[in-house]
C-alpha cells in the first residue's frame, strides 16, 4: 500500500471488522454513502494486519468472531505504538456490563450493541472523529497525515 500526502479535505478512512458480511456490507454503505473512506474486513487477525496497513483513523470492531475475537485485537491495537492512539468502536450483540467493561479495558473507546440504527452508528462515528482527532507519530511527535474533512 503506498503512501499518500494527507490533503486538508482528506475523507476519514474507517476499518469495519465484523465476520458477517451483510452487516459489514450495510455499514460500510452507510458509512460511504456518508463520504468515509472504508476498509473491510471479517476477522480479529486481519483487523489487526490491516489497522497496521492503512492507520484508520477509526476501527469498527465485532467482539465475537472467528479466529481471534474483537477484545484481543482491540488489545493489540493498543499495543502497537503505530495503532495506539486509534480509536476502537466495538459493535456487537454482547450489551452485557461485564462485556462493556472487558471492551473498555481492552481499550475501546465506545460500544455500541446490535441491533442498533444506521443513523446512531453514523452520528456516534462523527463523534468520536471529533473527540480522538489525527493522533501523533509517538516516536516523532509528527502528525501520521491523516487528518480528515467530513
Amino acid at each position: 500500500m503506498g503512501t499518500a500526502v494527507a490533503s486538508e479535505k482528506q475523507t476519514a478512512r474507517i476499518l469495519i471488522v465484523d465476520d458477517d458480511p451483510d452487516l459489514r456490507g450495510l455499514v460500510a454503505h452507510k458509512l460511504v454513502k456518508a463520504g468515509f473512506e472504508v476498509i473491510e474486513t471479517d476477522n480479529g487477525l486481519a483487523a489487526v494486519d490491516a489497522a497496521l496497513a492503512c492507520l484508520p483513523n477509526l476501527v469498527i470492531l465485532d467482539i465475537m468472531m472467528p479466529g481471534q475475537d474483537g477484545l484481543t485485537a482491540c488489545e493489540q491495537l493498543r499495543a502497537d505504538p503505530a495503532t495506539a492512539g486509534i480509536p476502537v468502536m466495538l459493535l456487537s450483540a454482547l450489551g452485557q456490563p461485564d462485556v462493556v467493561r472487558s471492551g473498555v479495558m481492552a481499550g475501546a473507546v465506545h460500544h455500541m450493541v446490535k441491533p442498533f440504527s444506521l443513523e446512531t452508528l453514523l452520528a456516534s462515528v462523527r463523534s468520536l472523529l471529533r473527540v480522538h482527532p489525527t493522533p501523533v507519530d509517538p516516536t516523532t511527535g509528527s502528525d501520521l497525515g491523516r487528518s480528515f474533512h467530513w
